[in-house]
């Protein structure tokens, strides 16, 4: 899955990154590959804190944080 995050406050960290899993373990790597989901940082802790699962912000069109923005 290929996340395209935003981070207002510290924009160094905004990119495309390629996150992948299996039973040996998961990588998180940059990357330009078009994103399968776009969400702000805010989402993506949310959903490493177990607030939210990134599946259902897919499911949902995508980050929560970007549409109350627009």
């Amino acid at each position: 899955m290929v996340l395209d995050v935003t981070d207002d406050f510290c924009p160094w960290n905004a990119g495309r990154y390629r996150l992948s899993g299996g039973p040996k373990g998961a990588e998180c790597s940059r990357t330009k590959d078009s994103a399968d989901l776009a969400l702000d940082v805010v989402d993506l802790g949310a959903a490493y804190l177990g607030g939210i699962r990134l599946t259902e912000l897919a499911a949902a069109g995508g980050s929560p944080s970007s549409a109350r923005e627009r």
